[in-house]
């Protein structure tokens, strides 16, 4: 036989004989046969059925019926009696029952049973299939009955949507006319309103403008009190300008997104026909503030033709020059200010100062002239903007400033002597005063060493003297002022400076009193060498990028237990190789002509004696920042 049919059978008991007939896996007994079971499925099982072997037949049963119930089972009838007989035909209705393994029609009953178990097998995959058709059937029902439903909603949706598009035509086409026939806001507004009425159920319409739009809120729909209002964004030339509000009832429906999308297309229609009437206004009231500014403008202004005759000027022009504006136009505008013509440089420059003496060289005041072309659209010929600054006040206190600061480097040129010279003197006095004790009273070289120990002593009240001025032993005891104040002092006089270069110089400080106790001329100063310094490293970096914004920030904060002062600025910042040196005496990366160096080592020195502590980030090319750390005085105590 096959191989198939080998292993499609499975004998336990019998003898050889029996095996050869039936060509089947042949076990000798029950035990041996659970371990086949477990491994393979048989098609027919031939079991040896006896009273001894009733319960090992039961258990075996149990395990062929959890492996492979589909197993046709024969019995060989060993002396079992009729009642368990009975019993194992009710529990696995065997295929047959045989007297023994002897029976001549052992492999027809056999081959029978093996064709029934075959059979019992495509019944089961053919039920399966059946089962697995019937699935899919209804899967395939259930979807063509959802596909149905879903095109009939659509349908209805595209009839409504159809009917919805014929009134929104209706509906534009008299919009439309409405806003063409409209003369003024109010009569576009009430055409609007009564074309769209019965289209969408309105109550009233309004067109808001920017200033007006915050009195309905900024939700763009909402429900305010018994109305529904829909606001559509109004952009006139691409700008926000306001907005359209259209209102209905509480109880009809929300604006749904057709609505609003329709509602947005009449606004973009209106937005149309109001910005040619709001064009000519804004012409106007563009004017008029360009008037305001110009006459705002604290510094004479003017604009001039090529040949610098007066065209317009502004109120401090008229001011500074005591004339009124017929008298002024048409006039040179350097003859006209100051009653002088200026030299050559002044007029080709495109900034220049110009010095101008009164005629009894008593009244001096000097003029920075700063030009730019303009071009006028209303003239054949292009025209300048000449801006005149009177900086005779600045250069007063950038004089006086210098001075402060020559008399601050001077003070720590001279502390840095005494403090070299106190060192040697103490020595020299203690030896002297060894010896004067070592000497006898009778010696001829007493008087000699007094009068050297006089000389030192007098060396020593000129050093303490020089101390006492590079400290300002003055106002050692020091009085309470507001660091505040002391910032925007520092501010006011170095803006000037600021000013005339192009730099923005912005100070913040709390609203509150900042106290401090200490003083503040020496404060002053330290805060005007970190803004100097600062306003250089600006310049620097003006000079290196054409049209760059220079910016020096100076901020003073108030912590729990201290203040703290920043001093940012985006100048061309200081080399990692420099900022170990930058407190040194005498140490800089400038000039030498102009800056000796000190003006870090002296601030560092007047916030040290103040008990703070200064210091300096930056990184080459981004800028410098400077931080200032004091305590908050206990003025209770």
């Amino acid at each position: 036989m096959s191989t198939d049919v080998r292993s499609s059978i499975l004998l336990a008991g019998g003898n050889a004989e029996v095996q050869s007939l039936l060509g089947a896996d042949w076990v000798p007994s029950l035990a041996a046969a659970e371990s086949l079971i477990t491994q393979h499925a048989f098609g027919v099982a031939v079991l040896p059925a006896s009273d001894s072997l009733f319960n090992e037949l039961n258990y075996l049963l149990d395990v062929l019926k959890k492996q492979s119930p589909e197993t046709e089972i024969i019995f060989a009838n060993q002396g079992l009696n009729g009642a368990n007989l009975r019993r194992l035909i009710n529990r696995c209705h065997p295929f047959h029952v045989m007297s023994g393994y002897d029976e001549g029609q052992l492999s027809e009953i056999v081959q029978s049973a093996l064709a029934a178990y075959r059979q019992s097998r495509q019944n089961a995959d053919l039920l399966r299939l059946v089962h697995e058709q019937n699935e899919r059937l209804k899967k395939i029902n259930k979807e063509l009955e959802e596909k149905v439903q879903k095109r009939q909603r659509y349908l209805s949706r595209a009839e409504q949507r159809l009917l919805q598009t014929n009134q929104q035509i209706e509906a534009l086409h008299s919009a439309l006319l409405a806003i063409h026939q409209a003369q003024s806001v109010g009569e576009m507004e009430r055409f609007l309103n009564e074309a769209l009425a019965k289209h969408l159920q309105l109550s009233w319409t309004r067109i808001l403008f920017s200033s007006q739009s915050s009195l309905l809120g900024t939700d763009p729909l909402m429900a305010a009190g018994s109305i529904r209002v829909y606001k559509s964004p109004l952009h006139i030339n691409d700008k926000k300008a306001g907005s359209i509000c259209f209102a209905r009832p509480v109880e009809r429906a929300d604006f749904s997104n057709i609505e609003i999308e329709f509602l947005n297309q009449i606004t973009e229609t209106v937005a149309l026909a109001l910005g040619r009437l709001q064009a000519l206004e804004q012409t106007r009231s563009f004017k008029a503030q360009w008037e305001a500014t110009f006459d705002a403008i604290a510094e004479p202004l003017c604009i001039t033709d090529n040949d610098y005759f007066v065209i317009r000027m502004n109120r401090a022009y008229m001011e500074s020059s005591g004339k009124s504006y017929n008298q002024l136009l048409g006039k040179d505008c350097f003859t006209a200010l100051t009653g002088q013509s200026p030299p050559a440089s002044v007029r080709s420059g495109e900034s220049s100062r110009w010095e101008v003496f009164s005629t009894d060289h008593h009244d001096r005041r000097v003029w920075e002239v700063s030009q730019r072309p303009l071009n006028i659209k209303s003239r054949l010929d292009n025209g300048r903007l000449v801006l005149f600054r009177n900086i005779t006040e600045q250069l007063s206190l950038e004089r006086q400033v210098l001075e402060s600061a020559k008399m601050a480097e001077l003070g720590t040129i001279g502390s840095s002597i005494a403090h070299e010279l106190n060192n040697p003197l103490g020595g020299i006095m203690s030896f002297l005063q060894l010896i004067n004790m070592d000497l006898d009273p009778s010696s001829e070289i007493k008087e000699d060493v007094a009068a050297m120990e006089e000389a030192a002593k007098r060396c020593k009240e000129i050093v303490e003297n020089l101390l006492g001025f590079a400290r300002m032993s003055g106002e050692a005891e020091g009085q309470v002022f507001d660091l505040g104040e002391s910032i925007q002092q520092a501010v006011r006089i170095m803006e000037l400076q600021t000013r005339s270069q192009g730099i923005a110089l912005n100070a913040q400080t709390p609203g509150a009193p900042a106290p401090f106790k200490g003083q503040p001329a020496q404060f002053n100063q330290a805060l005007r060498n970190l803004l100097q310094n600062a306003i250089d490293a600006v310049v620097e970096r003006m000079s290196q990028v054409p049209g760059f914004p220079g910016q020096i920030d100076i901020t003073l904060e108030v912590k729990k237990n201290v203040y703290q002062i920043y001093i940012n600025d985006n100048g061309t910042g200081i080399a990692t190789k420099d900022q170990q040196k930058i407190f040194n005496p005498l140490y800089t990366t400038k000039s030498t002509a102009h800056n000796p160096g000190l003006g870090l080592t002296v601030a560092f020195s007047i916030i040290t004696d103040h008990g703070g502590t200064l210091e300096i980030t930056s990184q080459t090319g981004s800028g410098a920042s400077a931080r200032i750390t004091v305590k908050r005085p206990d003025l209770k105590a």
